[in-house]
């Protein structure tokens, strides 16, 4: 059988350490501490999110890529191969150039 009169006294020793005012002041200062880790966090998550939206809404993706068209068939009205070009990409052509 213990003795609990001899237990009592170290207990309340024990229980009256967290109520004094200097553990009260770190108490305080650790939810401080906490709730500025918690808003960094939240904000963190806001701006990736933010980011990530407008990232995300500024391209076109699709998995069905296929392009709705008519088809036209290009040919020349004479039969045979070209053998030159005497242009260049993006220069404007007209017949009398080359006539």
């Amino acid at each position: 059988m213990k003795n609990n009169s001899q237990e009592t006294p170290i207990r309340n020793k024990l229980l009256n350490h967290y109520d004094t005012a200097e553990n009260k002041g770190k108490k305080k200062g650790a939810r401080i501490r906490a709730y500025i880790a918690l808003a960094i966090v939240v904000i963190a998550l806001i701006v990736f999110a933010w980011r990530w939206y407008i990232q995300y809404t500024s391209y076109y993706s699709t998995d069905d890529a296929y392009i709705d068209a008519d088809k036209v068939a290009v040919s020349s009205k004479i039969l045979g191969r070209i053998t030159t070009i005497n242009a260049d990409e993006g220069d404007s052509v007209w017949l009398a150039n080359y006539w």
